[in-house]
Order: C-alpha cells, then sequence, then structure tokens
C-alpha cells in the first residue's frame, strides 16, 4: 500500500510475551461498543458480564453493566450492527505510535449461527479445570493473553509459611531466609 499499510492479526499468548498484546498496547486500543437494548448505554462485551444459573451454559446472557439488563445470544443481530469501534488507551497514556490504530474482539462478538455464548460458556466449563484447555479457551475465546501464576506466591502465603527456627544468630542480624 501507498500509505504503508500493515496488517496485524494473532490470538494472544503468554502476558508480557506477546507480540500481538505489545502491538495492541502500543495503539489506541479500540473496542467494539455496543448499546444495550434496553438503555441503550454503550459498552465492549466482556467476559466478566456472562451470567448464567448454576452449571447450565443454555441460561448464558451479558449483563449491562449500566441497567443491569440481560441479553440473550439471540440479541446480538439486533446490538452488533448498531455498534462503534472506540479507542480505550486512557487519556494519560498516550500511544507510542499514535499513526496506528488497534482493534480486539473476543468471540463473544460471534455472529448468530456462529459461536453462541451458550457454546462458550460450556467450553468454560470443560475447560476450567484442565491447564492447558483453559489456557487455550482463554486465549482463543476471551483473545487474552494469560497470566501464569502457577508459580506465584501471594504475600499471605508466604507468611502463612513463616516458622521461629531457634539458632544463635550473630549480633545485628534480623532476619535469617532460607530458600531451596
Amino acid at each position: 500500500f501507498p500509505n504503508g499499510k500493515v496488517y496485524l492479526c494473532s490470538t494472544p499468548t503468554i502476558k508480557d510475551l506477546s507480540r500481538i498484546d505489545r502491538e495492541f498496547n502500543n495503539t489506541d486500543r479500540r473496542r467494539y461498543f455496543v448499546p444495550c437494548l434496553n438503555c441503550g448505554h454503550l459498552d465492549w462485551l466482556r467476559w466478566e458480564n456472562m451470567r448464567w444459573d448454576g452449571h447450565d451454559a443454555s441460561t448464558a446472557r451479558m449483563l449491562c453493566i449500566e441497567c443491569g439488563f440481560e441479553m440473550r445470544n439471540h440479541h446480538k443481530d439486533q446490538f452488533l450492527p448498531a455498534g462503534i469501534w472506540t479507542p480505550t488507551r486512557p487519556p494519560e497514556l498516550p500511544p507510542t505510535r499514535p499513526d496506528v490504530v488497534g482493534f480486539h474482539l473476543s468471540s463473544l462478538y460471534s455472529p448468530v449461527g456462529f459461536y453462541s455464548w451458550e457454546k462458550m460458556v460450556q467450553q468454560y466449563f470443560d475447560a476450567k479445570d484442565h491447564y492447558t484447555e483453559y489456557k487455550a479457551w482463554w486465549n482463543m475465546r476471551r483473545a487474552e493473553t494469560w497470566e501464569d501464576r502457577s508459580n506465584y506466591i501471594s504475600k499471605e502465603g508466604l507468611a502463612a509459611r513463616l516458622e521461629t527456627y531457634e539458632a544463635d544468630v550473630p549480633h545485628g542480624v534480623g532476619a535469617l531466609i532460607c530458600s531451596v
């Protein structure tokens, strides 16, 4: 292209290692905001707003954070065409490349008849207790980077392991720390 257009598309991988996430974070970070069918509030579809009853994926619905209205998968035909791409990068963080726009879209936006919210919730149920499947679901369906917290120890968890060790300690030493 004469204007130097470049198109990058990928599934995010590991947090802080994902090249596509790094590229997206250097843009204006556009998300597709859709209107609530009840109050008209514009917001982007995110997993945190998905609700269901018990372990029943057929009850999947998206909650409006403004009025609490619950939209169903079949409502996508109404609200998806009315959506708008909106930059979400905080104004205090100017893009490192202001001439580049970035777009993020998860499986929650899949049109009616393709990939439903019910199927997404069912796959979440099937994957959540299996590390590799859950990581793949997170990357491919939520379209978000995976943060591996398997080696993470909270300060509370570390403090719970604290024990008193009776030993002669040289003058001026406040703590003995041992690690393996």
